[in-house]
């Protein structure tokens, strides 16, 4: 009935047909399919957050999430601070805090802003600091602290969308 080299046969293609599906489910399970969100052409990560550009030269770049957690631990609206030159064009940013005297360069006065906070709370990522950093503003003078700035460039946004 069953011929030997038959079963071989039958026995080879069950091993290759196993070993696809292994892969398959492997490869699936390892590297899930990419999805794609394309964005209108208008919309900016300013959208949704105030975003904020930090000029302190020597400081490691800020991961994301240290730079939501400077808002989010004094329980501060919807902003974002980073010192990573490469997160997004400088024209996005609704502000610049300068630190140890760095020039602004072509940045309008109005979103510039001086940063006064010791060694040690920059160290900490401006979170836990024994002494609340404070904002001069460039154009005002004005103090303010960070969730006052946060307050002031969404109010800002705000009022420039509906214009």
């Amino acid at each position: 009935m069953f011929r030997r080299g038959h079963f071989y046969y039958w026995k080879r293609v069950l091993i290759a047909l196993l070993y696809v599906l292994l892969y398959e489910v492997l490869s699936w399970t390892m590297f899930p399919p990419t999805s794609y969100v394309l964005l209108r052409q208008e919309a900016s990560l300013g959208d949704q957050y105030g975003l904020v550009h930090l000029a302190a030269p020597g400081r490691p770049a800020l991961t994301d999430r240290q730079g939501a957690e400077v808002f989010t631990s004094r329980n501060c609206g919807r902003c974002f601070i980073t010192n990573n030159r490469g997160f997004a064009p400088m024209w996005e940013y609704d502000a610049l805090v300068l630190h140890d005297g760095e020039e602004p360069r072509g940045f309008p006065a109005d979103k510039r802003f001086t940063l006064h906070a010791t060694d040690a709370c920059l160290r900490g990522n401006l979170v836990n600091c024994d002494v609340e950093p404070t904002l001069t503003s460039e154009e005002t003078k004005e103090s303010l602290d960070l969730c006052g700035l946060c307050d002031l460039l969404l109010k800002r946004r705000e009022e420039n969308r509906f214009s």
